[in-house]
């Protein structure tokens, strides 16, 4: 009996399907959001309070939401190789990137060492 090898799909995940319509319109969605909320970001030097405020009346989102989704953002400085992947391909959504952020949060002192544990 003999195999055939095949060829794998050009995509990984059904959510980049470049085959189906609605995953590409998503993954556009889900860029430019992820776009939009970088370009939100405030300096290191910002008060979030005030950033996150001017974003409830300017994106109609709950403070709290928009608090978390910043911090969400800047998380992913500390973790080059998901962020790597996610400007490539963009494949969460805000509210997977404060999936991510909320356990991390609750972790004190995250040395180096753990951070780069936690990004593999």
């Amino acid at each position: 009996m003999t195999t055939t090898a095949t060829r794998p799909p050009t995509f990984f995940f059904s959510t980049t399907n470049p085959n189906n319509p609605h995953a590409i319109a998503r993954s556009k969605a889900r860029r430019a959001t992820y776009e939009t909320w970088q370009a939100a970001m405030p300096s290191l030097d910002a008060d979030i309070n005030t950033t996150a405020l001017s974003l409830v009346a300017a994106w109609s989102l709950p403070e709290g939401h928009i608090k978390s989704g910043l911090r969400a953002i800047h998380r992913l400085n500390s973790l080059p190789k998901v962020k790597a992947i996610q400007d490539t391909h963009c494949l969460l959504d805000i509210e997977s990137l404060i999936a991510i952020d909320q356990p991390m949060s609750a972790l004190t002192a995250l040395t180096d060492e753990t951070l780069d544990f936690i990004d593999t």
